[in-house]
């Protein structure tokens, strides 16, 4: 059996199908994560903040635990002492930190509640809290051949948190069981149809490959059917090596992305409130009305934006010397409008 240096790890499942992860770990390796190395000298570090949302708090936190797995220089490890420091999917640690290579990534466990996909301002504020966010990831669990209509919002949900820009910041993550009828391939090719289609939709240039799926029937089969002493099975350590090489390979598309900024954030919450206002004005649109509709579609990934383009007349967005002119109608029409106006202008120039 292998075995890191710094990491000892197993995963059982109790009574009620719950999974807990018993880690150990030497002084050298919390040294590592706290950007020293084993001698003491400091390791020029980047630090990447990825947000793992969901409303199923087993799905979400599952993943989040087994991402927190990756070991700088082990994909996945699996051993079977006990005598370690446990953390179960009930954890209260709510943000751990991870070293691969020279990058330090940040996760954050970010639950959410029913309310939060019908009003995001709660949502908006917690996220508003990073400086830099270079991903979010969407846990969902299905497992039937057709994507339910809930799990679609969650996943729109995401996207109406974002610009338009931050489209490929964003992953999409099933963690599911998989059925006589619904396999790997199945949840794979579910999520990448659902990405096909909000991408046509929204008129994006090219579809998102970012998704993922995690099988935890493997795992739990890895588990339930061997001696508890002896979990580090080839089929357990064959799940934990895909899911981190789906995780990693995602990690490695946002590196370079530009990050997702409280800026950015607020940006969004402006151009809601247009979507707002503008709602009650959308039929029979006059010209000034469309112009702003089509700053909805150039910036937004709702489904508001969508209606936008479609509607919109294929007119101009505003460029910088349009904003004035704007600014100047609507505040003899609409003091509110011409108000969010100037705050998206300040926002897209700074």
């Amino acid at each position: 059996m292998r075995q890191s240096k710094d990491k000892l790890t197993v995963i059982k499942y109790n009574g009620d199908g719950d999974a807990e992860f018993f880690i150990k770990k030497d002084p050298a390796c919390f040294a590592a994560n706290e950007g020293e190395d084993g001698n003491n000298n400091q390791v020029d570090t980047k630090l990447y903040t990825i947000i793992i949302m969901g409303t199923s708090d087993f799905a979400r936190t599952l993943l989040f635990d087994a991402v927190c797995l990756i070991d700088e220089s082990e994909t996945s490890i699996a051993a079977t002492e006990r005598a370690s420091q446990t953390v179960s999917l009930q954890t209260k640690s709510m943000e751990r930190m991870i070293v691969n290579g020279t990058s330090q990534i940040r996760l954050v466990n970010f639950p959410l509640i029913a309310s939060d996909l019908r009003i995001s301002t709660n949502v908006m504020s917690r996220l508003s809290k990073y400086p830099e966010i270079h991903a979010i990831i969407m846990t969902i669990q299905n497992g039937n051949l057709e994507l339910p209509i809930r799990q679609q919002n969650e996943v729109s949900f995401m996207y109406s948190l974002i610009l338009r820009r931050a489209f490929y910041n964003c992953c999409i993550v099933n963690v599911f069981e998989p059925t006589d009828s619904f396999d790997s391939n199945a949840a794979s090719a579910q999520l990448s149809t659902f990405l096909e289609q909000f991408t046509q939709k929204h008129c994006l240039t090219q579809p998102s490959m970012n998704s993922f799926c995690f099988n935890i029937g493997d795992l739990k089969q890895s588990i339930i059917h061997e001696d508890p002493l002896r979990v580090a099975t080839k089929l357990f350590r064959s799940v934990m090596y895909s899911l981190h090489t789906a995780f990693l390979s995602f990690f490695k598309t946002v590196k370079n992305a530009p990050p997702i900024t409280p800026s950015d954030l607020t940006l969004v919450s402006k151009i809601k409130r247009l979507e707002t206002m503008l709602s009650r004005r959308i039929d029979n649109p006059s010209g000034h009305v469309r112009r702003l509709m089509a700053i909805v579609q150039q910036h937004s990934l709702t489904d508001f934006a969508v209606y936008c383009r479609n509607n919109a007349n294929n007119v101009t967005p505003f460029d910088q010397h349009d904003w004035k002119k704007a600014t100047d109608y609507w505040g003899k029409v609409n003091v509110r409008i011409t108000s969010i106006l100037t705050y998206i202008e300040y926002l897209l120039y700074l």
